[in-house]
């Protein structure tokens, strides 16, 4: 009889001493995964933000040179006789998305702030859109067609610059969108 109460005593104290270890033990496990998630959230945040921010800069650049050009396409449509070579000036900016791809792929997309996420995905489709353009404006310069005139050529080139600085401009007020919510 002893031996039986010994044991259940035995019991009593070391049942609980393990189930406070396990809790302690699963307390432990969820608060170093949110702490690691949380790190992978804020490292994801600034790498998209340093992102957004180098491209603003060039953004900021080249919607200023492509509005110069529109200038100088226009005057050269305006002034055309019909004999001078045409010629139109061409910048294509280095706009990067490595961070938005990477993010993508990232675990922790579901865990990033809906505000944030809505924010950057309105920023990078405004660049798929100048993307596009772009892509377009290439495909015409290495396909040309013979039976286009040089006049009409620069027109084609004149519409699509218009509708990049209109793209230009939105994706600026993008950039800022999401810098401010982010109040980098």
């Amino acid at each position: 009889m002893k031996k039986i109460r010994r044991f259940f005593l035995k019991l009593l104290v070391e049942v609980p001493a393990i189930l406070i270890a396990v809790l302690l033990a699963l307390i432990l496990s969820t608060w170093k995964e949110k702490s690691n998630k949380d790190k992978k959230i804020e490292s994801i945040i600034i790498l998209l933000t340093e992102e957004v921010y180098d491209n603003y800069k060039v953004v900021s650049f080249v919607d200023t040179i492509t509005s110069n050009n529109l200038k100088l396409i226009e005057k050269t449509i305006l002034s055309h006789h019909g004999t001078q070579e045409l010629s139109y000036p061409w910048v294509r900016p280095s706009i990067s998305n490595i961070a938005w791809k990477m993010t993508q792929m990232s675990d922790v997309l579901p865990d990033i702030s809906p505000d944030i996420l809505t924010a950057i995905a309105s920023v990078y489709q405004e660049q798929e859109r100048i993307e596009y353009i772009l892509d377009n404006m290439d495909y015409f310069d290495i396909n040309q067609n013979p039976s286009m005139n040089k006049l009409d050529k620069l027109k084609y080139v004149r519409n699509h610059t218009f509708k990049l600085i209109s793209r230009y401009k939105d994706l600026k007020k993008r950039y800022k969108e999401f810098l401010d919510k982010v109040k980098y």
